[in-house]
């Protein structure tokens, strides 16, 4: 019992301690970077895969997302990041290549077992009905059916261009084009109206699962929408968003997602 209650109070914010442990398969890497959800790449720390196994001691103040990324993909310019909560004393990795990633198995921890099902759910519910408006798009683009006329013969502009600033003013009608929905014929704004109908179901899907929990995976998917509130501004509700950060920053006053929040509103407010 004594040991548990450390344990516990280690998990609100000071000297937490975890082992990464685990192996690397089908990919040749001698390095892992280990770094924060919510910092650069450059912040990374490297963690030393002798023989295809690593063993790494985690030490950090607060209970945060972090990710781990193969260095050799990386290097490549493609990964996919492994991402996983340090809320116990040991987290036991089986790392596949990206094109792999269903693969993966990350073992330990109530926030990562939490974290897989709702992804797991999140993809059952979502994933068949983008892949299937992915697929309605590849087909007009195949069929030359995706763009207008208009935007066909700018495209051609663009590519005849020889003077840089005509390239730059080209470009920006481009920009505006594709934005304001010009750019796409009446059946390509049929299947983007149905994209922005599932962005919204999922936005509204991510928010009840923020409502019902508040556990620091569910502050991180909070993180996640105010990151994401300039691109998906008409989706996203900002009062809801404040009303529910209200109380995730009473109940962690000082933790690194209240101040990379509170940033992001002073940001909006300006």
């Amino acid at each position: 019992m004594i040991s548990f209650f450390i344990l516990s109070m280690s998990l609100q914010g000071q000297n937490i301690k975890t082992i990464l442990k685990g192996e690397i398969a089908d990919i040749l890497s001698d390095t892992l970077i280990l770094v924060k959800e919510s910092e650069d790449l450059v912040s990374g720390k490297k963690i030393p895969v002798k023989e295809g196994k690593f063993n790494y001691l985690l030490e950090a103040e607060h209970l945060e997302k972090y990710e781990i990324i193969i260095s050799e993909e990386l290097r490549k310019g493609y990964f996919r990041p492994v991402q996983f909560f340090p809320d116990t004393c040991k987290i036991v990795f089986r790392l596949y290549p990206s094109s792999r990633h269903n693969e993966t198995i990350v073992t330990g921890g109530e926030l990562n077992r939490k974290m897989q099902s709702f992804n797991n759910e999140t993809e059952e519910h979502f994933l068949p009905q983008y892949k299937s408006i992915e697929a309605a798009m590849d087909s007009l683009r195949s069929l030359q059916r995706l763009y207008s006329d208009e935007f066909e013969k700018l495209l051609e502009k663009i590519a005849e261009a020889d003077e840089d600033d005509e390239s730059q003013r080209l470009a920006e009608i481009r920009d505006h084009m594709i934005i304001s929905g010009e750019a796409f014929t009446e059946e390509a704004k049929s299947v983007i109206n149905k994209t922005d109908s599932l962005n919204l179901r999922l936005v509204n899907w991510q928010k009840d699962y923020i409502k019902s929990n508040d556990d620091i995976f569910a502050y991180s998917l909070l993180l996640s929408l105010f990151t994401q509130y300039p691109m998906y501004e008409e989706l996203i509700d900002a009062g809801m968003l404040k009303d529910i950060f209200i109380l995730f920053r009473k109940k962690y006053p000082r933790h690194p997602y209240t101040q990379e929040i509170e940033k992001i509103l002073a940001g909006m407010e300006n």
